[in-house]
Parts: structure tokens; sequence; C-alpha cells
């Protein structure tokens, strides 16, 4: 249990630096060592690092802390199970990580996420699990990148035990000691003046590096107190003065909840229909034998929290493979939170297979399409947003991006199975309708924000779609403030164990999926949470893509400004497309449609009036009046076709 009043004085332990493995680099190695960095010396670097861990081997004591991956291992045991090799070099695995009987989790105990190189702590594992491969002649293709990746996994091997391995001359707090979560997997350069030098903050009970924590010097360094320990000072003031402030969680970058947003008296509602013989084609051939219709293959690009996958399990439709291509790491979370089963955060599993992290950004798949293709496809459906706050040219040039992807994977579906429909869809800003090549598709524009381009009929949504509300994100009560504060939750108690008073670590207190989370301070910052006493006193921000330090309420509006599609509009405009696969009831919170869209139905809206935890605060029944156009565009007799 942890206690529940702040730390006290005498519990201190005195603050020391040392550099890492009772030796400290001679200043010729540490020149070799940058020689060898800056000019790229791959061999040499190796051979100062081998010297170095065989020195350091022939010094190792009684009372030495030292890397091992066995360690790690203490809770979650991590097992490959399968690799990604990157068209530039960089590798993924997919990881099972394994619970101890004594560690409660969902699922069986077991947790799959797909994790960089960089990020896996268990190098040697690494490199026997690709050996194997080699050995068992099943990657013939890869091997020579294999091959480089194994000595990748060696070198990686000799840092990480360089890097985590020192000594401690008092034993009073051995069990609390350790390299800190926020230090532990280090990135900095290894030519920086504090990378091999640590120094225990008197707080936290735990060892930093300089390098992290963005030191240049040792004399600035010797004043070092952690975020955490910064906090706990404060708290042991605050404590001995006796304050009983209430907590009010006051917040400057805390949203106005006085502030409003409703579409303009302005906005307007143009749909086209393009020459979608494609789609025609294909219902009426799927229409005509209930045994072709199939499981859809998706892939989002830019897919936020997840709106997509709420809006298809909302339609009914019946998805076989959904690969969720994302750079934010909290918006992968609150995806895999809510929808993937082998994440270990929902009882139910969906039946789609959620792959997270593989890749991160839309270069990412134009790098690697044949791979997707060949590994997930055929690819049945792309839908692509484009995050908010981009310049007309960067629009411009992610939709270019995006419709050249869609010809390739055209293309590579044919080629490697053998299929011949492909359906997208594209949300971009309505500043770039004229930079496009709109000829023979159909497209939404709602004026002023919203540009909507897919290659299937959409004018039989003309009803709802002018009814539907562009500001109103639709998703499920409590979906993504809930996952951000548990991720949250979840960080802050790793951060705060050295305040444990069971002998206790913190990989005994995370689970490895969010070990990359931390990565040093400037990733993160903790505050004091007036008011408060113990865990909750420490109150965590995270740093987003725009450099900003966020806490879980704030980062949640953060991700649902930047990166949320209207789940509204996604269900009106992907209704007729849910005819060409089978169909699935998710069950609660994800209500399946009882009724078709045709024509000039009635208003559906998806789960009924608006979740309550909706940041959208101008209800659809309160939206203006919108002036609609409806256009049937003729077929093209451009020889050259539409695209």
């Amino acid at each position: 249990k942890r206690s529940t009043k702040a730390p006290k004085k005498k519990s201190k332990k005195k603050a020391n630096h040392r550099t890492t493995g009772r030796t400290k680099l001679s200043e010729s190695t540490k020149r070799k060592l940058r020689e060898a960095q800056e000019a790229n010396d791959e061999a040499k670097k190796h051979e100062l690092l081998k010297a170095y861990e065989e020195d350091l081997a022939a010094k190792r004591s009684r009372n030495m802390h030292y890397y091992t991956e066995k360690d790690l291992m203490s809770t979650f045991t991590p097992e490959i199970i399968d690799h990604h090799l990157m068209a530039g070099g960089d590798g993924k695995f997919l990881v099972k990580w394994v619970a101890t009987s004594s560690t409660p989790t969902n699922n069986d105990n077991c947790c799959l996420s797909w994790i960089s190189h960089e990020d896996f702590l268990f190098p040697a594992l690494a490199r026997k699990y690709l050996s194997e491969k080699i050995k068992s002649k099943t990657c013939d293709n890869e091997i020579d990148g294999l091959k480089l990746w194994i000595e990748d996994c060696k070198e990686r091997e000799q840092c990480l035990n360089c890097l985590n391995t020192f000594t401690d001359d008092e034993d009073e707090y051995e069990n609390h000691l350790e390299i800190d979560f926020c230090c532990f997997s280090c990135k900095c350069k290894w030519n920086h003046p504090l990378k091999h030098t640590i120094r225990n903050c008197p707080n936290g009970l735990k060892y930093h590096r300089g390098c992290c924590h963005d030191y240049q010097d040792l004399d600035a360094f010797e004043s070092f107190v952690s975020p955490v320990g910064k906090v706990a000072l404060q708290l042991e003031e605050a404590y001995e003065e006796g304050e009983t402030e209430k907590n009010t969680r006051n917040n400057p970058e805390a949203p106005d909840e006085n502030v409003t947003q409703t579409l303009q008296d302005t906005n307007s509602v143009t749909i086209v229909d393009g020459d979608c013989e494609s789609f025609r084609q294909c219902l009426q051939s799927r229409s005509s034998m209930v045994r072709r219709k199939q499981d859809a293959v998706v892939v989002c690009i830019n897919a936020g929290v997840g709106s997509t996958a709420v809006s298809m399990k909302g339609l009914g439709i019946q998805v076989g493979k959904m690969i969720h291509v994302e750079s934010d790491e909290v918006a992968q979370h609150v995806i895999r939170a809510n929808h993937d089963y082998c994440y270990g955060e929902i009882d139910v599993d969906d039946g789609i297979d959620h792959i997270v992290g593989l890749y991160n950004s839309l270069a990412d798949l134009t790098e690697n399409t044949e791979k997707l293709v060949r590994k997930y496809g055929p690819i049945d459906m792309i839908i692509c947003t484009t995050p908010r706050g981009k310049s007309i040219k960067e629009s411009a040039q992610i939709a270019s991006d995006f419709l050249e992807l869609v010809t390739d994977i055209k293309r590579l579906n044919v080629k490697l199975h053998h299929f011949d429909h492909l359906f997208y869809l594209l949300e971009s800003s309505s500043c770039i309708k004229d930079h496009l090549p709109l000829e023979g598709l159909s497209y939404c524009v709602c004026e002023p924000k919203n540009l909507y381009v897919c290659n299937w009929p959409i004018s039989s949504q003309r009803e709802s779609l002018l009814r539907a509300d562009s500001n109103e994100d639709g998703l499920p009560q409590d979906y993504l403030l809930r996952s951000v504060t548990n991720l949250y939750n979840s960080l802050r108690k790793a951060l705060c164990v050295g305040f444990d008073i069971e002998d206790s670590k913190w990989r005994d207190k995370i689970l490895p999926q969010f070990w990359s989370f931390l990565k040093g301070p400037t990733g993160y910052d903790v505050k004091l949470n007036k008011g408060k006493f113990g865990p909750e006193a420490f109150l965590l921000h995270l740093r987003n893509p725009d450099n900003l330090n966020l806490s879980d309420v704030n980062y949640s509006n953060y991700l649902l400004e930047q990166s949320s599609s209207s789940i509204q509009f996604l269900d009106r405009l992907m209704s007729p497309i849910k005819k060409l696969f089978n169909k699935k009831d998710y069950g609660h919170p994800y209500n399946t449609e009882q009724s078709e869209y045709a024509g000039d139905t009635a208003l559906h809206e998806h789960g009924g009036t608006s979740s309550p935890n909706s940041n959208n605060v101008a209800a659809a029944a309160n939206a203006p009046v919108v002036k609609s156009e409806v256009v049937k565009e003729e077929p093209s007799t451009d020889d050259e076709g539409p695209l």
C-alpha cells in the first residue's frame, strides 16, 4: 500500500552522483567515441563499447546494480511473435507480454503490441529470435536486412548494459535504487557530457541521467531534483504547514466552458455524385450471391482516436482487419483501449484484428505499400483524415499523396490477390477543393470547413447529410477521457514508485506496453495538485506534438480537436457501402442501425442523441438551416480517366 502522507525529511537519502559502472570513461575513450560518432564508424564504436564492457565486467562487485533482461522480466515476460522490417531499415517486433500469476490483468494475462527496435529493452531476446528466423529459412528475401538487424541488437545490448549498470556505496535503500522510468531507455547522443553520469534524486530514491533531463555540465547537475522530487518537496512543505486547501485543479490550459461553438448561418452543403461504375458492379456481384460478401479490410490513415472504427461498428459492417496509421502515441492508446481486446483493457472481443503502431504515417505506408498489401491484403477500404491546422499547401499535398497511394494499392490488390475493388474516402479542408482532380469522383463540400471525397454514390444520403452536425464528435460516453486518464494514472504510479513502502520497482507497477511513453522530462512534467496528499498530489502532464505539457483532460480535448472526425458525417457517407460487406451487431455502445438510408429518409443519428461527454456544445437540434445543392456529374470523356 502507498503512504497517504507526504514523505518525511528523515527518509531522505543523501544525494550523490557517480558514473555508471563504477569506472569513469577516460577522456581518451570519450574522444574516440566522439570521433567514431562523427565519422559514422560503427565498427570503431562497436570496438570501444566492447572494450568498455569487458572493463566493466571485470570491476563488478557484490553491491553492483547492473542491467539484465531477466530482471526486467520479473513481472512481465515478452515473447516475440512477429517482426516487420521497414523499407528504410527500421524494424519493429510484435510482442506478446505474458504477466506472472501474481499480477492480475485481463485477457488471460497477456497483451500484444508492436514495438520499435529502439523501444524494445530485450535486445538479446530479439537477437535470438532473428537468428532463428534466418536458420528457419522462412525469410530468405530479408536475410541481409535481418543480419544487419542482429548487429544492431548486439550493439544495443552493450549500450543498455553500459548505461544501466552502476554501483551504490550504501545499501539502506538497495531495493529502491535503480535507473528511473524516464531515463532507463536513454536515447540521448552518445557524446553528451553527462551520458554516463547518474545522480539519485533525494526525494524519489531513483537514479537519473543528466542528459535525459537536459543538463549540460556536472556542476549544474549537482543541484538536480527530478520532476517528481520537486512536487515531493512542495508537498512536504504543504504538509508541515497543515495546508487543507480544497483541490480545485485550476489549470490555465483548461478550456473555457462558457465558450460555445456553433455553425455559421452561411454554411452550405454541396453534394456531387461521380461516375461510380466500379461500386455498382461490385454491389451487383455481391448482392447476387450472399457468400460473396466478405469481412472488410480497412486502412485508416491519420486515424486519430478511432472515429472510423466507431462509425463502422455503428453501421454494423463486419471488419476483419483494421490497420490504424497514427503518430500520436496517446491517440494510439485510446484506439487500443477502446477496441483492441489484445490490449487488455476491454472484456469483449470485437473480432477485429487491430494493427496499431506498425505504421505511424502516410509516408510509412507509401514506403512499404507492397508489404502492407502482401501481408494484410487485399485491401477493401482506405480512409484518410487530414489533421486539423494544416495549411492549404500541406492539406493539398496530403490529399495528393493519398490518391497516389490509392492507385498503388489498387494495382497491388490486382497483382497480388487478383482483387479489383478498392473504395476510399478522404476527409480534408474545403479550401483545397480546387486543388484536387475531382472529375469522376463523388464529393461533399460542407462550407466553410470540410471536404469529403469518395468513389461511391452519396446523393442518396442528401437529407441526412444536410442535418448532420460537423461539430458533433459522436463518440460513446467516456470513450476518450476514461482511456487517457487511465494511461496517466498508470504512468504516474511508475514515476512515484520510489515512495512505495513495498520493495517494488517501476517495471512491477506499469504494463510494458506503456514503457515507451515517458522519454525524459522533455516528454512530461509533474505539478502539485494542491490540497491533495499521497499519490493524488502528483499531477502528471504529457508533452503533445505541439510541445505543450497537457493534463489528462486537456490532452483529451487536444485529441478531440486535432484528430477526431465527425462520426455523424462518416455514418452517412459510408452507409451505401455497408451493403458490400457482412453484417455484425457489435452491441453496446456501438448500436447497429435498424433502418436503411435511402433517398430522403428521416434523420438517423448514430447512437441516438449526442453522448453526455461530448465536447460539442451545439446540439444537433439547434443547428442552423443549411443550403444544399445536389449535382449529378456527367461521365468523363477525357481519355486519361478521372485520376
